[in-house]
């Protein structure tokens, strides 16, 4: 699998943003994901961007602005709030592939599970309590994990996509996570920013 990680640049020989690159996977369709970092400008900050390499080609994804701001006008509680089923950002700080063939995007709005068309997205009026998502990982039970800053850790439980999650209160960690994972016990797997890791059952966290 297509991957780095340390940040490069992949202009301009292959036509792409003369910027830094955040994250780059190939999925299990053979598509190339690359996201580029934000940066500030003379005319103010411009976002990341995101493209997608199939058929010898490259297309960037973009937000629908039209959509997202309808979007934002509803809140967690509104009981005919709009799907959330579109490219929340292109601010994307980690990419990871799924075994279904979509890929999820950690996103600064919320998580984004794309397949290159179509979207499924969680953030804020999804109940997330802080949008921002730094990393996103996927188990061998197709249970995908996210968490961003605030001391939470969310997952997806599997095709169904319950949302769960668990904070600082559980004990399970003390600061930020950087990484979880789990074994094959269901034990969920949390290290966080001071170097301590914390375990726990699955099926003890719901």
């Amino acid at each position: 699998m297509l991957r780095e990680q340390a940040p490069g640049t992949l202009a301009p020989v292959s036509g792409l943003p003369a910027r830094w690159v955040v994250d780059i996977i190939q999925d299990r369709a053979g598509r190339v994901w690359v996201a580029f970092a934000a940066r500030d400008g003379a005319s103010g900050r411009q976002p990341g961007r995101l493209f997608v390499g199939e058929g010898g080609g490259w297309r960037e994804l973009r937000v629908d602005e039209q959509r997202l701001r309808h979007y934002r006008r509803f809140s967690a509680a509104s009981r005919h709030r709009p799907p959330c089923d579109f490219l929340l950002s292109t601010d994307v700080a980690d990419i990871q592939p799924l075994r279904d063939g979509r890929v999820a995007l950690a996103t600064a709005e919320g998580l984004v599970l794309h397949d290159g068309r179509s979207a499924k997205c969680f953030g804020p009026m999804e109940g997330l309590p802080v949008p921002a998502v730094a990393r996103v990982r996927e188990d061998a039970r197709g249970r995908i994990f996210f968490f961003g800053y605030g001391g939470r850790v969310h997952w997806l439980d599997g095709r169904l996509h319950v949302y769960h999650t668990v904070d600082r209160a559980r004990g399970l960690f003390r600061r930020d996570p950087v990484d979880v994972w789990t074994d094959p016990e269901d034990r969920l797997w949390v290290l966080d920013e001071d170097g301590a890791v914390g375990v726990a059952p699955i099926g003890r966290l719901y």
